[in-house]
């Protein structure tokens, strides 16, 4: 049995920053200087600091639950 893809799927469009990245891709192409501050990548570990105040917080139980 075929299952058949749902009408709505038909209304799925491509994942916004892909769309970005094919456009830096296309200035930089042409020879344009392109500083990208679209998507973060870190290369480093957060500070024990930072890494403190995370933990904190997820431990609050009221922290958890749905965007009013």
């Amino acid at each position: 049995m075929i299952i058949p893809l749902a009408h709505r799927a038909d209304q799925t469009q491509e994942y916004y920053f892909s769309v970005k990245l094919a456009e830096v891709r296309q200035l930089i192409s042409a020879g344009h200087d392109v500083i990208n501050m679209g998507i973060g990548n870190p290369d480093m570990m957060p500070s024990d600091a930072t890494l403190d105040a995370l933990t904190s917080s997820a431990l609050q139980p009221d922290a958890h639950g749905y965007q009013s």
